[in-house]
C-alpha cells in the first residue's frame, strides 16, 4: 500500500470520528439533554365549585399509573387533595381541595378524582412537546380541575355516638419536628372511614385537656389505618381500637423540614394506650404568663438607681 493511500485513509477515518462526535454532540444538546418542565396543579370541586379536601386523586398515563422517574418529581401518585393552605408548590399558594404532580414528559394524561360519598370523575389533558426546557427553573403549570358531583354529609349515628373508641397521636418530621397542615384520614378494609371530621389537617387539638395533632372519635372497636400525607410523604401505621383511646404517632420519613441551624429531635412514635401524661397541655388549660423573676429583678434595679440618683 502506497504511502499516498495510507494518508487518504487516515484522512477518512478521522472525518468519520469527527462526524460521529458532532452527531453525539448534537443529541446531548438537543431533547436528551431537556428536562420535562410541565407540572399539573388544580383542584377538586364539588358541583357548586367549592374545594373538596381529602379526595383521594390518581394520575394516568396511557392506561397505567404514573410514575415520575425525574428526580424533582417527587410527589405521591395517588394523593389527597389539600386539607389546609399550603405554600408546597413552585408556582405559588395551594390551598384547600389542591393537587399537584410534576414533572412530566410529553404525552397523554388522565386525572381521576374520587372520595366516598362522591361519584368518582375523570379528566384528560396533553401535555405537548414545547413544555420540553434545559432549565429546571422554567416550569410550565398546567392548570386542571377536576368536578366531583353526589356528596353527602357524614353524620354521627346513635350508635356511633356511644362508642368511646378513640385514636389520637403525634405528626413528627424525619428530623423529630412538629408539623402542622399534614393531611390525615383514617381508613378501615380499604375504605375512608365515614366520619364527619375525616380526613382533616393537623393543626393541634384538644382531647381530655391534652394537645394532640390529630383526633378520631367516636369508633367502633376495630382495627384502624391512619394515613398521614405531604408533598413529600405519605406515610400509614396500624392501630387496633377497643373501648378506650389508643395513640398512634407517625413520622414522615421524607419531610426534612428542620429549623434552621437546629439540632435533631430525638423522638420514639408509639402506637398504644392514650396516656395523657404524655402530651402537653392544651392551650386551654394553660396557666397564665406570669413575668419571669430576672425582668421583676430588673424592674427593681432600674427603680432603685433612680430613687438613689435622686437623694443626690
Amino acid at each position: 500500500m502506497s504511502l499516498r493511500i495510507m494518508r487518504i485513509s487516515y484522512i477518512v477515518v478521522l472525518l468519520a470520528c469527527i462526524s460521529c462526535l458532532a452527531i453525539q454532540l448534537a443529541s446531548n444538546t438537543g431533547y436528551a439533554k431537556k428536562v420535562p418542565g410541565a407540572y399539573v396543579v388544580g383542584y377538586v370541586l364539588d358541583e357548586e365549585g367549592k374545594p373538596v379536601p381529602g379526595a383521594t386523586v390518581t394520575l394516568w398515563q396511557d392506561g397505567e399509573l404514573w410514575y415520575s422517574n425525574y428526580q424533582y418529581g417527587n410527589w405521591h401518585n395517588p394523593q389527597l387533595s389539600r386539607i389546609a393552605y399550603s405554600n408546597d408548590y413552585v408556582g405559588g399558594n395551594l390551598r384547600e381541595g389542591g393537587f399537584m404532580f410534576g414533572f412530566m414528559y410529553p404525552g397523554n394524561y388522565t386525572l381521576t378524582a374520587e372520595k366516598d360519598g362522591y361519584k368518582v370523575n375523570s379528566t384528560s389533558f396533553y401535555v405537548n412537546e414545547s413544555s420540553m426546557s434545559e432549565l429546571v427553573s422554567n416550569p410550565v403549570p398546567i392548570p386542571v380541575n377536576v368536578t366531583l358531583k353526589g356528596y353527602h354529609v357524614p353524620t354521627l349515628t346513635p350508635q356511633q355516638q356511644a362508642y368511646t373508641g378513640a385514636i389520637v397521636g403525634e405528626i413528627r418530621t424525619a428530623h423529630g419536628y412538629n408539623t402542622s397542615g399534614v393531611n390525615v384520614s383514617l381508613w378501615q378494609y380499604g375504605h375512608m372511614v365515614d366520619l364527619p371530621d375525616n380526613p382533616q389537617a393537623s393543626l393541634g387539638r384538644n382531647y381530655s385537656g391534652r394537645k394532640v395533632d390529630y383526633l378520631f372519635e367516636h369508633l367502633a372497636p376495630g382495627n384502624y389505618t391512619v394515613m398521614a400525607q405531604d408533598f413529600e410523604s405519605n406515610e400509614s401505621v396500624t392501630v387496633g381500637v377497643g373501648d378506650h383511646p389508643m395513640r398512634a404517632d407517625i413520622v414522615l420519613t421524607r419531610s426534612l423540614h428542620q429549623p434552621y441551624g437546629w439540632a435533631d429531635v430525638s423522638f420514639s412514635p408509639t402506637v398504644g394506650e392514650f396516656l395523657p401524661s404524655a402530651f402537653p397541655p392544651s392551650n386551654s388549660n394553660k396557666p397564665a404568663p406570669t413575668i419571669p423573676l430576672l425582668m421583676v429583678l430588673f424592674t427593681i434595679g432600674v427603680v432603685a438607681y433612680i430613687i438613689q440618683k435622686n437623694k443626690h
